[in-house]
């Protein structure tokens, strides 16, 4: 945590390897794991997912190999840097139909907004660096999802709890940038940070994890400790509430003109009744991409029991 300095109490690092790939992604650990680096400092090449030329032998330096080295397959992780490099230059619904042919989108949204939540302020890929990040590419034969697809992993994290007022969408490079601002992705961003300060981030579940700074610390550390990460949760919360909207208002609109109708009486919904949870878990139905083409449709207002319901749910 950045206000106690480097205090290697706080951090525990784990070499992501070929262990770390059975342990982590279980049944899923033949596919290919890069550390993006800066070798070279300022002017070399880095692993900013940008183009670094025609050449795959210009990627080595900027991507490490770090399992199954005598695999060569970096030209996975070119072409995902020539896709990025399309946006604005292809129609845009095409550039993130590509873009999810490659990359777990959801988890890169996801990455991001724990990265913009924790205001980790170390250079690397959620910034301005192209460094001290991880690029996985799951196996192709993989049962998840994202089967075949890039997954982002962070790897220095001490730098955290930094700046409570940080903006939210703070990479700069153009790579990230390509993905971030992305209608279709932008929303999952914004689904992800909300999803996060409502979950994992809310302060009650903080509040738990206080316990482990107790058993690290000595009693006259605690408090300094605690009440610095509490304070830096309740300003960080206060911040999205500010600028992270997770519904609309309405009302009545007085006065000559009145307002522009929004959805009219009687509009033809999609519904589920919900007697049992929709397909795809508990979230996936909030999602834009959802397909609800088995839902049932019917014209709103929905309800029982007032006899004023267009569509009755009893």
């Amino acid at each position: 945590m950045v206000f106690r300095g480097y205090d290697s109490r706080y951090i525990l690092k784990e070499n992501y390897d070929g262990d770390f790939l059975d342990r982590y992604f279980d049944g899923d650990a033949d596919g290919s794991l890069y550390r993006a680096r800066s070798p070279l400092g300022v002017g070399g090449p880095s692993g900013d997912l940008s183009v670094l030329s025609e050449d795959v032998d210009d990627f080595r330096l900027a991507y490490e190999k770090r399992n199954d080295r005598e695999i060569d397959d970096l030209e996975a992780v070119v072409e995902l840097t020539r896709l990025l490099a399309q946006r604005g230059m292809v129609d845009e619904e095409v550039f993130a139909d590509q873009m999810e042919e490659v990359i777990d989108a959801r988890q890169w949204a996801r990455f991001f907004a724990v990265m913009a939540t924790m205001t980790n302020r170390d250079g690397g890929i959620w910034n301005d660096s192209g460094e001290d990040y991880f690029l996985y590419r799951l196996p192709d034969d993989s049962g998840r999802a994202s089967a075949g697809k890039w997954w982002l992993m962070a790897w220095d994290v001490e730098e955290t709890f930094a700046n409570s007022e940080e903006r939210l969408f703070r990479p700069e490079l153009t790579a990230t940038r390509a993905f971030l601002t992305h209608p279709r992705f932008a929303a999952m961003y914004y689904e992800e940070l909300d999803w996060i300060r409502r979950d994992v981030f809310a302060r009650r579940e903080m509040l738990r994890r206080f316990g482990i700074a107790y058993a690290l610390h000595e009693p006259s550390d605690v408090f300094e400790i605690v009440d610095e990460v509490d304070a830096f949760v309740s300003r960080r919360l206060g911040y999205f509430d500010e600028n992270v909207s997770s519904q609309l208002s309405g009302g009545a609109v007085s006065g000559a003109g009145g307002g522009e109708l929004t959805i009219a009486g009687g509009a033809e919904w999609r519904f589920f009744r919900g007697l049992r949870a929709p397909s795809g878990g508990i979230r996936d139905w909030a999602t834009l991409e959802y397909d609800d083409a088995d839902w049932e449709t019917g014209p709103s207002g929905f309800g029982y029991g007032d006899d004023d319901d267009a569509t009755v749910l009893d």
